[in-house]
Formats: C-alpha cells, structure tokens, sequence
C-alpha cells in the first residue's frame, strides 16, 4: 500500500528542555501501512541554533566517515550558524499512514527571546497553527526567559 502524508497537528507545546534530541529513524510510525492501522504518532522538535562542521564533526570534511556522526551538521562544507530541528539539517522527517494524527511538540530553544512559527507544506492544518508568527498565529515562545542569552 502506498504510503501518504497525511497530518493532523493536535496542537503545539513547549515542553520541559531536559529533552534527548531524535532522529526518528527508529519511530514506530514507520511502518507498513493497512487497512486500520490508524495510530497517534507523537514527534518532539527541538528548535535551536547550531553550527556546521562544529565540534560534534570531528574531522569532517577530511574525514567523509566523521560526516555522518551524531549531531554534525556538514551543510555545504563552510562553517557558519544555523538554526535547526533536533541537531539536523533538514530537519527529521515525520513518516506516517493516512489516517494518522500526528502531534507535533515544538520546543523552542533561540536564545535571546525569539520566538518562532511553523509552516507546513503539503499538508492541511488549522489556520491558527500555520504560518506566519503574529499574522496567522501567535510565536511559540522560547523556554529561555532572559532577553541578554547569546548564542554567538
């Protein structure tokens, strides 16, 4: 059965920051799909700013084994800041079945008080939870309270 994108975001929520960032390589909505296989697919996205070819690369590029190591962002071979999803760049992917309610939890770690919206491609969701930070939706506030954080 071919398998198709369909989701429903319950809501969004800034969850407790002791988080352990994910893949989602191994999530159990990856999965063949069938006729009444309808689950509840639950994703946590942490929303941070990051560095390619940081620390976490080792010797990347010169080493191209070292590229693929945990939390290194290779991007386009130059170092410079990103933001990123979970320490990835693009960020996870969400895999599920039609009929599936995916709820997405999006913890905003942008240091100095950013707050940040979430658009959606090729999906259908309220207007309230897509789009543009204060025209369609109000920003997802960061769970950094204090204004001076810095991130460079």
């Amino acid at each position: 059965m071919q398998r198709i994108l369909i989701l429903f975001v319950l809501g969004y929520s800034n969850v407790n920051a002791n988080f352990q960032l994910n893949d989602y390589s191994d999530h159990p909505c990856i999965r063949p799909c069938g006729i009444n296989t309808r689950k509840t697919c639950e994703y946590t996205f942490t929303l941070e700013y990051y560095y390619t070819l940081s620390k976490a690369c080792y010797d990347c590029p010169f080493n191209v084994s070292d590229c693929s190591r945990p939390h290194c962002v290779p991007a386009d071979g130059s170092p410079r800041p990103i933001l990123t999803a979970n320490r990835m760049l693009p960020g996870p992917g969400i895999h599920v079945c039609l009929n599936d309610t995916i709820v997405v939890n999006i913890i905003n770690n942008l240091l100095g008080g950013e707050g940040v919206s979430i658009h959606w491609h090729g999906i259908h969701v309220p207007p309230h939870m897509d789009g543009v930070a204060m025209l369609t939706q109000c920003p997802i506030q960061n769970t950094h309270h204090s204004s001076t954080d810095s991130w460079l």
